[in-house]
């Protein structure tokens, strides 16, 4: 029998984490509230009032949970594709064959449906400053593939893009387009949450994430009744009238309750955590004006911090400051080391990446929390200054 006190768990001592989640204790109450109702399950009371919360933060119609948010990724692309060209045949994707406009600068599991559903992708380059998907670029690129219907790109970090430009494109090329807004939770661009831009959209809750839960969780985002509505059948199995009656081919993927009770607590904090991280965002800004390139952020976007990246002048130079960290003990991670078009797993590039590569080689992440203490930042500072 398992014995807490036979296993030798010890806490973490180190306090300058690089996205810890946070724990606040409320969340044992909504658990223990699912425990004793026997509501230890895919459905009850607490999924209903996340995905309720959820959609309601969102600014969206629905909210639908899913176990995670590359499985609501999944989704969103098998959706699309079938929209654009139709149901597929058994043992096909819906991309089957057919080029995707994907960013370039993100965590591959915002790649990986595509290919999963038959696609290839062709990769956007970032911009400069922001390292999100490029307008530029992308008009660029359905000049080389006017073919393509379809367009998949990522806030990253919780910075928005300029997702408005981006829609704007897809449009005037009868493109559909997916919004991953794994790491958007609380972020807006001119006055809409990040999440309510595209034709679909997707969060994640992974504990790491400005809303997180205590495993894994995502959600799908949609004003649609019937895109919801497929969503809810594709989770369990592809359902009809039961999850004994399949009407399609799904997959399953459901939120849980335990997740949605740690969800539900965390709700009720997310505004003043979002305040917070402005409040710490502002404070490194301050520190490293004029030192070194920080994330650009204009005032029509509130970003909600999933991490805070700097970018050294050369790759060397941001090895000196990562080597300058550990000395210090203080943490720090390359988010990411290289950009997708890169990777021996996806697909075909388009030209250069200038952005996208310098990017790769000389960005590193920072310990950024709403509760990391003004103590704790200098301690960060003074470790990054000592480098440059």
């Amino acid at each position: 029998m398992f014995s807490p006190e036979k296993i030798a768990f010890k806490p973490f001592t180190q306090k300058a984490f690089l996205a810890t989640p946070t724990m606040h204790g409320e969340e044992l109450d909504y658990i223990r509230l699912a425990y004793d109702t026997n509501w230890m399950s895919t459905v009850g009371e607490n999924i209903n009032e996340v995905e309720r919360i959820a959609a309601e933060k969102a600014e969206v119609g629905y909210a639908v949970g899913l176990a995670c948010c590359t499985a609501a990724l999944h989704l969103c692309v098998k959706l699309a594709g079938e929209r654009l060209y139709g149901k597929s045949p058994i043992s096909h994707g819906a991309l089957e064959g057919r080029r995707v406009f994907c960013s370039d600068m993100t965590f591959d599991a915002t790649l990986n449906p595509v290919v999963y559903e038959g696609g290839i992708p062709v990769f956007i380059d970032t911009e400069a400053d922001s390292w999100n998907m490029d307008p530029v670029a992308l008009e660029q690129a359905f000049t080389l593939y006017p073919e393509v219907k379809l367009v998949v790109m990522a806030h990253l970090y919780g910075f928005p893009a300029k997702v408005d430009e981006i829609k704007r494109i897809c449009e005037a090329h009868g493109a559909l387009l997916i919004e991953d807004a794994a790491q958007g939770t609380g972020a807006s661009y001119k006055g809409r949450r990040c999440g309510s831009f595209g034709d679909i959209a997707c969060t994640s809750f992974f504990p790491s994430k400005p809303l997180g839960c205590y495993g894994d969780g995502g959600a799908v985002f949609t004003d649609s009744d019937e895109v919801s509505e497929l969503i809810s059948s594709l989770k369990v199995h592809g359902k009809g009238s039961s999850k004994y009656d399949n009407v399609r081919i799904g997959m399953n993927s459901r939120l849980d309750t335990v997740q949605a009770a740690v969800l539900l607590a965390k709700m009720d904090l997310l505004d003043d955590e979002m305040e917070k991280r402005q409040q710490v965002a502002a404070r490194y800004w301050d520190a490293f004006e004029g030192k070194i390139q920080t994330p650009k952020i204009t005032e029509e976007s509130v970003s909600s911090f999933a991490q805070f990246v700097l970018i050294a002048e050369s790759q060397e130079q941001r090895d000196a400051v990562v080597a300058a960290m550990k000395a210090a003990g203080v943490p720090s991670l390359i988010y990411y080391p290289k950009p997708l078009h890169e990777m021996k797993a996806f697909g075909e590039s388009m030209g250069r990446f200038s952005n996208a590569e310098r990017y790769a080689r000389c960005n590193f992440g920072i310990p950024f929390s709403p509760y990391i203490t003004e103590e704790e930042q200098d301690q960060v500072v003074s470790a990054v200054l000592s480098a440059l």
